[in-house]
């Protein structure tokens, strides 16, 4: 199970629509061959306003390897 997939399990009972929408805009943009450090950001924000998520968005995008990832992005100007 990928992380993603972690995500949408971790929601049980919950009306989805939202989030899961947020959750496949985020891994479609971090999929992609040129991924925008900007659009990561905003969608990760929007999916910390989801009290099911917050946690787990804000963990994620505290990581030292996540920011690493948002830093090689920014160096390349991506």
């Amino acid at each position: 199970m990928d992380k993603h997939e972690a995500l949408r399990a971790g929601l049980p009972g919950l009306d989805q629509a939202q989030p899961n929408e947020h959750l496949r805009e985020l891994h479609a943009e971090l999929t992609t061959a040129s991924p925008r450090p900007a659009v990561i950001a905003k969608l990760a924000d929007q999916l910390s306003t989801h009290p099911e998520l917050g946690f787990t968005v804000a963990s994620w995008w505290n990581a030292p390897q996540t920011q690493a990832i948002i830093a090689d992005l920014n160096a390349m100007g991506l």
